[in-house]
């Protein structure tokens, strides 16, 4: 079984979904957080507006570089040495699948405080959290896709190189498994869309207005337009050994740019019921 030996790896992923999960839905405290939050506004909409595009477009255009310069397929760099490398993989991985998301949730609370006549700071804490959780699972998605597809829909073991590093002296786990790998993915991905879901699901008690039925089904469109969109750019612009350079360019410089304009769009659907519209 592939599992063996890593199974405290999903004993770790479930006690932080409960930590993630439980909070929102049975804590009391979790609510009067929110609320004491919520008694403050952001005054300076402009500013904060201007900051959160600024930072979310520089780590896109940052994590895009490092896109370009780690892909065979568009500069096809080569390195000096296995250090510079090494190196470059490491900043590369970490704006692209981790701080990436990240923009996205920036951009997306950039349109909703745009969008909204006053912007409380307990809501807008929590769409931050919800959309960072949410475009962090089509990051994780992509590992999915990518393991699934090099190990031929995890039926043949296929071991990993340095890329899964991090990850396992992180977990102390000492398999190199792509199979064991985009399980324990699959198993954090589920655990992120249902805390962006109880996330965004909570916030309608803390808007001026419900949510109506035509609300609810655009906000979960769009919420799973995001989320199919970056995790498969994210799978094409790095899955060298099967898309060239015209899906590749695509994935990179039309498919990572999508997600940031489905993120303002979502932000921009749940400020209209905050505002009472």
């Amino acid at each position: 079984m592939f599992l063996e030996g890593t199974l405290h790896v999903l004993w770790i992923y479930f006690i932080l979904g409960l930590i993630l999960c439980v909070p929102p839905i049975l804590l009391p405290k979790w609510k009067s957080l929110v609320q004491f939050f919520n008694k403050k506004e952001i005054s300076n909409k402009k500013f904060i507006r201007i900051f959160l595009v600024s930072l979310g477009l520089i780590i896109t255009v940052i994590a895009v570089i490092l896109m370009t310069i780690h892909s065979p397929h568009l500069l096809n760099i080569q390195f000096s040495s296995f250090r510079t490398e090494y190196l470059i993989f490491n900043f590369y991985t970490f704006f692209s699948f981790i701080l990436l998301p990240f923009a996205c949730a920036l951009i997306g609370c950039a349109s909703y405080v745009k969008n909204s006549s006053s912007v409380k700071l307990g809501n807008f804490f929590i769409i931050l959290i919800a959309l960072f959780a949410l475009a962090l699972a089509g990051s994780f998605f992509h590992d999915v896709l990518w393991c699934g597809t090099r190990t031929e829909l995890y039926t043949l073991e296929v071991n990993a190189g340095y890329d899964l590093d991090w990850w396992r002296n992180v977990l102390y786990v000492e398999s190199k498994d792509y199979r064991m790998f985009g399980f324990y993915m699959t198993v954090l991905t589920i655990i992120l869309l249902i805390y962006a879901s109880i996330l965004l699901w909570k916030l309608e008690i803390f808007t001026d207005n419900g949510y109506d039925n035509n609300a609810k089904l655009k906000i979960f469109l769009f919420s799973s337009l995001l989320f199919i969109e970056l995790g498969v750019a994210l799978y094409v612009m790095e899955y060298f050994r099967m898309f060239t350079f015209i899906p590749t360019f695509i994935a990179t410089y039309i498919g990572i740019p999508s997600s940031l304009v489905l993120s303002h769009l979502l932000g921009k659907l749940l400020a209209n019921r905050s505002r009472g519209e």
